[in-house]
């Protein structure tokens, strides 16, 4: 079994949110609520987020030919979705669409919003027959109702795009994660960091071709953006950082890729705190390279605290608690401990077959199979 890291997408559902300036009248509630909520969940203070625009939904709930309603039920989504409670997610996404169209008719940009927003709701479950046909809907629509560098279009050529990926159809996928990263080339800021997540999105498409040249090029481009930026998206700039020594990593430039992934858990600690998911993934992946190295009482340990900070965030049952498994029985193998790598084997196994309808490559990257470039 070859151990693996995990080397991470930026995406996220496009949303029609309330601007989180102060342009708004002080006896407007709800929108002090929404925006409120808008610069919670910009932190990743997601409790906090979901507090605001819940205050913002119980405002307006009864009125159901309301476009706020549409946009607090978009909001709430995207917190459920963000915090693994996809029935709820996928409630509040489908009644927002149905509000949209019955407000907006059926070729609006309201509209492929909210079919981009459901759709990201199956996505993320893997429900990718019934995510695809919701953004091809939406990037339809958007084709023919805005301008060709319009921010939902791109969002969702992306998010289309990561869902081929995650199906192993690269060939597919890159016309569109191509198409995104040109719209944002030629927008008028620079230094945006959209532009870093459209670079880290088609580096990531890249590493998974074998084409490792190209894709370190657009992860150093990402992050030379987002590290120039007064304000540093800090999950963003923890993900480049990751995928960066992700890149060292499977090059065998060991060091270097040491320095980097502690950077990643540096700002990871400091802003979403020592107990989140990608915090954890980020162990696993230093704790792979430990083992690499030779290094195995590190590993023991470092894959140790990746497991409890997984067990605890995302459950026992969990793909990302069986990839730090998979790691362990990987080193006990090594280390002649045979009994306890059966058993975590085993558990691996069990995991695998619970979500065998989900495409595993969206979650994980082998790091031997990236070694020969794929045709």
């Amino acid at each position: 079994m070859p151990h693996t890291t995990r080397i991470w997408a930026c995406a996220s559902a496009v949303l029609f949110l309330v601007p989180t300036s102060h342009s708004f009248s002080q006896d407007d509630a709800w929108l002090k609520d929404t925006a409120e909520g808008n610069h919670f969940r910009e932190q990743n203070r997601h409790l906090e987020a979901e507090s605001r625009y819940l205050d913002a939904y119980r405002l307006i709930a009864g009125d159901e030919k309301c476009e706020r309603l549409a946009v607090s039920l978009n909001n709430l989504a995207s917190i459920y979705r963000d915090e693994g409670r996809y029935g709820d997610a996928e409630t509040f996404a489908r009644r927002a669409l149905e509000i949209r169209r019955q407000l907006s008719g059926s070729k609006n940009a309201a509209i492929a919003v909210a079919l981009n927003n459901l759709a990201e709701v199956y996505r993320v479950q893997a429900e990718n027959a019934l995510a695809e046909p919701l953004y091809l809907q939406a990037i339809s629509i958007l084709e023919e109702v805005t301008p060709a560098n319009d921010a939902a279009l791109t969002t969702a050529l992306t998010n289309l795009a990561l869902l081929r990926m995650g199906q192993g159809r690269r060939a597919s996928a890159e016309p569109l994660l191509r198409r995104a990263m040109l719209i944002w080339d030629n927008a008028p800021q620079p230094n945006d960091p959209v532009i870093a997540r459209a670079a880290n999105n088609l580096a990531i498409l890249y590493a998974r071709m074998g084409r490792y040249v190209e894709a370190e090029a657009l992860t150093r481009r990402a992050l030379s953006i987002l590290e120039k930026r007064p304000e540093r998206p800090p999950l963003d700039l923890a993900v480049s950082l990751g995928n960066l020594a992700h890149l060292n990593f499977i090059q065998s430039r060991y060091n270097a890729a040491e320095d980097l992934y502690r950077r990643a858990l540096h700002v990871l600690t400091r802003t979403v705190g020592p107990q989140h998911a990608l915090t954890a993934s980020t162990l696993n992946n230093l704790g792979a390279l430990y083992f690499r190295q030779g290094r195995y009482t590190d590993a023991e340990a470092t894959l140790r605290r990746a497991l409890e900070i997984h067990l605890s965030t995302s459950g026992p049952e969990s793909i990302s608690t069986a990839e730090v498994l998979a790691n362990q029985a990987v080193l006990l193998r090594h280390l002649k401990r045979k009994g306890e790598a059966k058993k975590l084997e085993a558990r691996v196994r069990s995991i695998r077959a619970a979500h065998s309808r989900e495409n595993l490559e969206s979650y994980t990257v082998d790091i031997s199979a990236l070694l020969t470039p794929r045709k």
